[in-house]
């Protein structure tokens, strides 16, 4: 064991290692973006403080006119069971601070997270602080956790997950200050520390029981007596469930039932998508077991991993050596805490085939466990290198890493999220990326650099209306770019009006970025990377493509990633993988011909009809002039027949649909698109 006093300059010198965190934090956090969940967090936290409001009459809250927006109360929001001790308190910062503009909110809420994070990270030092009795070594664990560059971009958006870690790390450390020196006062602060981290996540209920099991083992041991078990355990129980009661609102009317019910929320949750694992679709609920072992290990520095590996090593073989009493000193029992800490939730996951997403982030709680066992790791390491070559080696060589680990942070920055170590192989081809959607912001700085007109028209994606929607942090983004740059972009009506797409690797419905590099109406002219590999690209309408032209005997189809989409002019949704359907009352297709020009057309339709809307007229329009008017009463397999007009070497198609509608209102599904007709495909004869 390394030791060292912690004297004056130590004492310095740690302030001066978190003022610089603090400075960091305050110098970038304005450049993050608005990640997915953000925004119904934050509903979640300004409902709570409404429903506190008015139980307790808080008339400057009741009469915030800006939060009156929200809901008030909690049975008017789905997810009212989720912990709520972040974002309360953002929430009242929004009304204490008179936060109106959504870009200072969740600017502001940003700043919150990272310290948040900063709290973490000290719990980190001081764990490492105390178990190697050495300050230097603390200040290594927490460099080790603010270089590692997933949980670092996180700490400024992600307050779920990351303020989770952050109050995870602080219950670790009041766990260990506890079960080493029992008293009154260890007793209550652990309460506490426990309560806040259950009510971020519920599953913190861990750490109390993990805390009692070890106050159970260390009587059994004679370490501590029968009346001190009782008297701590009981204080440090009842202290925890008052404290957790009184800091989750939900709980306050049945504490014992709604507390049931948010487990019963986590056991059975209610988000259960399609990922891309290894290059394959799977579902959430169906993951192989080595999901979460494999996300780790591409995701994390590799010094860091074969560190925790030695370290977890030592640890084991200590155990091993110790028997059936587990530890034989506190540094013992310490490293046991710091592997509980990891291999339980990870154990659990595996056995219990729990849901998760987006990469690992759901089970980063178990980081600074990681963090301390790798700080471990090199600790032993430091002790059998005896000559002091061996240990300038080791020392250069995480120098190395660290500094490396540093500079690609700082070159890829704001996208520290999207860390992949060498193990990930083509990492955009096979994994989840930007699952949170901030690259988008970046895109759309790219965008209104590229383009000085007022009026910048840009498309979201399919969905970006509804709860969900693929491309909806592009909506988030706006809000948090300057007042002035945001309100230069502009949604069109449907895709086929905008001029700019932004897409991904693995975009849904037609936003693939294959589907747009093989597209003749679009260039690309601008992408999003990091580590030199795109993440979002960006294409631009080109005005007057030049289109393969059509001969007689061809065929075409208009579902996605298909030539058809190509000759669809404006008013048509996204291309899905049967067809495309019409938007709005107006759609229009352009048909360039050859010499070999067909004299008729069919084409495959469907239509929105069910027994409130039983029919669909279609007036058809070519190059200007009516043509036809047909009225379709089936829901599939309907043909068009169209003559070509013999005057033009191209037809402008225009079919008027004045009984376009909404799925959601006719009660077929809860579609809010405006649909009427969808082309499937035609037949030039």
């Amino acid at each position: 064991m390394i030791k060292s006093t912690q004297t004056n300059l130590g004492r310095t010198a740690v302030a001066l290692f978190f003022l610089g965190l603090l400075t960091i934090g305050i110098l970038i956090y304005q450049d993050y973006g608005v990640s997915f969940d953000e925004p119904a967090q934050r509903l979640i936290g300004v409902t709570n403080l409404n429903h506190i409001a008015q139980l307790f009459n808080i008339s400057s809250i009741l009469n915030n006119e800006f939060l009156a927006q929200f809901p008030k109360n909690l049975s008017q929001i789905t997810d009212r069971d989720y912990g709520v001790i972040f974002e309360v308190p953002a929430a009242l910062m929004e009304h204490v601070f008179n936060l109106k503009q959504e870009r200072e909110i969740y600017l502001a809420r940003h700043f919150l997270t990272f310290l948040f994070f900063i709290g973490g990270v000290y719990a980190v030092y001081r764990m490492a602080e105390r178990r190697f009795n050495d300050w230097r070594i603390g200040l290594l664990a927490a460099t080790f956790l603010i270089l590692s560059p997933r949980i670092f971009a996180d700490a400024f958006y992600n307050s779920k997950d990351l303020v989770f870690l952050s109050v995870f790390a602080i219950a670790m450390n009041t766990t260990v200050a506890f079960v080493i020196r029992p008293s009154w006062k260890t007793a209550i602060f652990h309460a506490l520390a426990c309560a806040i981290a259950i009510d971020v996540r519920i599953m913190a209920i861990i750490i109390p029981l993990i805390t009692i099991a070890i106050l159970f083992i260390k009587s059994l041991k004679d370490e501590l007596s029968t009346k001190q078990i009782l008297t701590y355990g009981i204080c440090f129980s009842v202290a925890c469930f008052i404290f957790t009661t009184i800091c989750w609102p939900y709980l306050w009317e049945a504490p014992l039932q709604n507390i049931r019910q948010a487990f019963v929320s986590m056991a059975r949750f209610r988000h259960n998508p399609y990922l891309i694992f290894m290059g394959e679709p799977v579902r959430a609920s169906s993951l192989p077991w080595f999901y979460l072992p494999v996300w780790i290990g591409i995701t994390t520095p590799l010094v860091y991993l074969g560190l925790f590996f030695i370290g977890a090593l030592s640890t084991l073989k200590i155990l091993i050596k110790n028997g059936y009493k587990l530890w034989s000193n506190n540094d013992a029992l310490q490293d046991l805490i710091f592997l509980a800490f990891i291999s339980g939730p990870v154990i659990a996951v595996i056995t219990l085939h729990s849901i998760l997403y987006n990469g690992w982030r759901h089970v980063f709680f178990i980081y600074p466990a990681l963090i301390l066992i790798a700080t471990g790791g090199v600790v032993r390491l430091w002790g059998m290198a005896s000559k002091k070559l061996l240990r300038f080696i080791l020392i250069v060589t995480i120098a190395m890493s660290l500094t490396h680990t540093a500079i690609w942070m700082i070159a890829n920055h704001p996208l520290q999220n999207l860390y992949f170590n060498k193990f990930s192989g083509e990492w955009n081809n096979k994994f989840e990326v930007d699952y949170w959607g901030v690259a988008n912001k970046q895109a759309l700085e790219k965008i209104l650099k590229d383009d000085p007109t007022n009026t910048v028209l840009a498309w979201p994606g399919l969905g970006y209306q509804w709860p969900g929607g693929w491309q909806l942090p592009f909506v988030h983004n706006l809000k948090i770019l300057p007042e002035g740059e945001a309100k230069r972009i502009s949604i069109p009506e449907t895709k086929n009006e905008s001029q700019y797409i932004i897409t991904s690797m693995r975009g849904n419905e037609g936003f693939n970025t294959s589907h747009y590099k093989s597209n003749f109406r679009y260039k690309l002219i601008d992408e999003v990377l990091v580590d030199g590999e795109p993440v979002l690209s960006i294409f631009k309408k080109i005005d007057n493509p030049e289109l393969p032209k059509l001969s007689s005997g061809e065929s075409i189809r208009f579902s996605k990633n298909q030539m058809g989409a190509n000759y669809l002019l404006s008013g048509w949704q996204d291309s899905e993988d049967w067809g495309s359907w019409s938007a709005g009352n107006e759609s229009k297709i352009v048909l360039p011909f050859s010499n070999e020009r067909p004299r008729f057309m069919q084409l495959s339709i469907r239509a929105l009809v069910n027994s409130s809307h039983p029919s669909q007229r279609i007036e058809v329009w070519g190059n200007g002039k009516f043509l036809k008017q047909v009225e379709i009463t089936h829901a599939f397999n309907n043909k068009l027949n169209i003559e070509i007009p013999s005057d033009s070497s191209e037809l402008k198609l225009t079919l008027k649909l004045p009984g376009a509608a909404r799925p959601i209102d006719l009660g077929i599904n809860q579609d809010v698109r405006k649909i009427a007709i969808g082309v499937e495909a035609a037949e030039f004869k």
